[in-house]
């Protein structure tokens, strides 16, 4: 797979899950969403990550964790073909995420 592929993959990724988020009446503190893809030794990988403004409560946390048991996983495998071999995800704040943004680029240059 190409790292331009997994780019557009990305994006597609976030809409299924922007569609299905409005729906909710979301947390102001809520930002948005980002999808990192990679390859793995064990297949692709998704990762989501809500990010969130400011630091978040239990509430949103458990919000976002249900919605990706309940929502998301199925709706992306049924979509895109059980195309990953995990899904997964986390709420981070905009900081943080930023911060860590450089591991997941680097895991994106393993890309053919």
């Amino acid at each position: 797979m190409k790292k331009k592929f997994a780019n557009k993959l990305e994006e597609v990724v976030v809409k299924l899950i922007n569609s299905k988020l409005s729906k909710f009446n979301l947390s102001n503190n809520f930002k948005g969403v980002a999808c990192d893809i990679y390859p793995s030794e064990y297949g692709l990988v998704c990762h989501i990550t809500f990010v969130m403004k400011n630091p978040f409560s239990r509430k949103e946390s458990d919000f976002f964790n249900q919605f990706m048991t309940y929502e998301v996983k199925k709706n992306i495998n049924n979509s895109l073909g059980n195309l990953f071999k995990d899904i997964s995800s986390q709420q981070s704040t905009d900081d943080v995420y930023n911060s860590t943004k450089w591991w997941y680029e680097s895991k994106k240059e393993e890309f053919e």
